[in-house]
């Protein structure tokens, strides 16, 4: 990816306080804008500091965009401003509230953000977590975060999201409740499924223990460095933005492609009815404990 033509600006501040300042500059300078907002600073930051900001399309998601992209070395920081709704929890039926968030980070791995909902703005303080910062980090060549100790959670998220599809086949559902190795089946960890995985896969705790084996095999960097891109909902990531993510931010991304696994089972208890929902919902539990 090309280094985007931007616009410049120029600010002053004390260097330990640099970063919470251009975010609240880069706040102020985009209020109006309706996409997201890719921002560097480039050069030293003594005693100017040279700020860019390259205005994306409104309905444009950064990571498309930014995944695989390497930030030259002249950029001290990096970051992004981008648009988003807050719902309120206590109240569903109020309105959501604009929001937009900048967030900044340098090469030490300092960081910034700042949040605006409707007209209030404010510092917040701790590590930002999500799509975003992981991305600003890798643009950065820098770690994100590492990656659950276990795949198992992604192989249970593939398994539920499996069985959600085989129940909105009207033809197919008989067999799948007809039985719980029907279900069972269904899991990554039975690769060619047949009529003997089926009978040996009729008790729940069966597929916890064949599930947990599968998961101790496939390590998040082997998955990512896989020349066979892993499948998702929404289609693989191409090999080259793979291997340009850590395992952390692949993990998170990998996971984050699905609906939460407990939300996915409760709604399959709900489907599948006595006694392969329950039995569903109790192996769930056990696939997602910690090892």
């Amino acid at each position: 990816m090309r280094s985007p033509r931007s616009s410049t600006r120029h600010c002053r501040g004390p260097h330990h306080r640099l970063l919470p300042a251009v975010a609240t500059l880069v706040d102020q300078a985009t209020v109006d804008a309706q996409g997201p907002v890719v921002v560097h600073i480039d050069g030293p930051i003594h005693p100017e500091v040279a700020l860019g900001l390259k205005p994306l399309d409104a309905g444009v998601h950064p990571f498309p965009i930014l995944a695989g992209f390497t930030a030259p070395a002249s950029w001290t920081a990096f970051g992004i401003r981008a648009r988003g709704r807050a719902r309120h929890l206590e109240d569903p039926n109020v309105p959501p509230t604009r929001t937009a968030m900048t967030y900044l980070l340098d090469r030490q791995g300092r960081e910034a953000s700042v949040l605006r909902i409707e007209d209030r703005v404010e510092e917040l303080t701790g590590p930002a977590e999500g799509t975003i910062p992981d991305l600003c980090r890798r643009v950065l060549s820098l770690a994100t975060p590492p990656p659950p100790p276990s795949t198992a959670r992604l192989w249970t998220c593939t398994w539920l999201d499996r069985v959600l599809e085989r129940w909105g086949q009207p033809h197919r559902r008989r067999d799948l409740t007809s039985c719980w190795g029907q279900i069972a089946v269904l899991h990554p960890a039975i690769h060619a499924p047949s009529a003997a995985d089926v009978v040996s896969l009729a008790d729940p705790a069966s597929l916890v223990t064949v599930a947990r084996s599968h998961a101790a095999t496939c390590s998040w960097a082997q998955l990512r460095r896989s020349p066979v891109p892993l499948a998702l909902p929404d289609g693989p990531l191409p090999r080259d933005v793979a291997l340009w993510m850590d395992d952390g931010f692949f993990a998170r991304w990998a996971i984050g492609a699905y609906r939460a696994p407990t939300t996915m089972a409760t709604d399959l208890r709900d489907l599948l009815g006595e006694p392969l929902g329950p039995q569903l919902l109790e192996v769930v539990a056990a696939l997602l404990e910690a090892p």
